[in-house]
């Protein structure tokens, strides 16, 4: 069977690539494209050797393992310990799902034992075919992670955010929403979308009388008619939309917002409280949405570490 170097360098780096953007999408770290096709290239030259050269010792497991480092050093530069691992596993993970697909597709799609004629089966395989079992492995992993990150991400990203206002201050679980993009209508200030119910224990008994007792869909037309002329100063109309759908909603400028994370709590400024008319989850598990740019420099006015002992739920 003739092998021809040059096919085998770009299927190489084509997969290489698909893999380092796998891994760098599976951990969420930033990558160039450039220093993709780079590591990417340098692989394939080491996989390309091994087909010409007959030197054991550069295919052997540790071997392999200190060229997957090297790639990865390439590939994401020099990051800490923890998470230079993390790229490990994750590309580990990537290859051999990824190359158990291809094997499993191929196996799929022929008409007689694999294990029978599995080396005839190998010889006769096309590159149409190599390319339809690396789209479903790819199409695979893409599902595979993305339901396995949501659930992570899901708990890395609850936060306990302190809102203070009035004199009052109310404490309660909130997810980091990347897709929060809402703006108030004068200023384009980030809105922190809460559950109004949870609210309710700083406002003044004014202005939580008027959003008990007028139905949520006049809360815009008639917010005027609120006896809390001190709240109404505060007050900002935000419009949002959804699928097929525009609308705006209520809300308002508190004293103080402090976001809590396990180490940290952070005091941020320029932010402005949105009231969602219902529950944003039916269990409670969290009652506020961050938007993405909450972090940014541009919002925070003060960062300390906190004690020994603070609890975050």
């Amino acid at each position: 069977m003739q092998i021809y170097g040059d096919v085998v360098l770009l299927i190489n780096i084509l997969v290489n690539s698909i893999l380092f953007l796998l891994t760098a999408w599976g951990t969420g770290i930033s990558y160039s494209l450039w220093r993709i096709f780079a590591a990417a290239a340098a692989g394939s030259v080491y996989s390309l050797a091994e087909v010409f050269i007959d030197f054991g010792l550069l295919y052997t497991i540790p071997a392999k393992l200190l060229v997957s480092a090297v790639l990865l050093l390439l590939c994401f530069g020099k990051r800490p310990v923890k998470t230079f691992l993390l790229l490990l596993g994750v590309f580990y993970a990537a290859s051999f799902f990824l190359g158990g697909a291809i094997l499993g597709w191929l196996y799929f799609i022929q008409n007689h034992g694999w294990l029978e004629r599995s080396q005839l089966a190998l010889q006769s395989v096309t590159w149409k075919q190599v390319s339809g079992g690396l789209a479903v492995g790819v199409f695979l992993i893409y599902f595979v992670f993305k339901r396995m990150l949501s659930r992570v991400e899901a708990k890395n990203s609850l936060y306990q955010l302190v809102i203070d206002y009035a004199g009052k201050a109310v404490q309660l679980p909130a997810i980091l929403d990347t897709g929060n993009h809402l703006r108030t209508m004068l200023g384009r200030t980030p809105v922190i979308v809460v559950d109004y119910q949870a609210l309710e224990s700083i406002l003044s008994e004014q202005a939580a009388q008027f959003l008990r007792e007028t139905p949520q869909e006049f809360w815009l037309s008639d917010f005027v008619e609120c006896k809390d002329r001190a709240w109404l100063q505060r007050v900002q109309i935000i419009p949002y939309r959804s699928v097929g759908d525009c609308s705006m909603i209520l809300g308002f400028r508190p004293d103080r917002i402090t976001v809590l994370t396990p180490d940290r709590e952070f005091q941020v400024d320029d932010v402005v409280v949105g009231m969602y008319p219902a529950e944003l989850a039916g269990d409670r598990s969290f009652r506020g949405l961050l938007p993405g740019g909450i972090f940014a420099e541009s919002h925070i006015i003060s960062s300390k570490i906190r004690e020994a002992g603070s609890v975050c739920a």
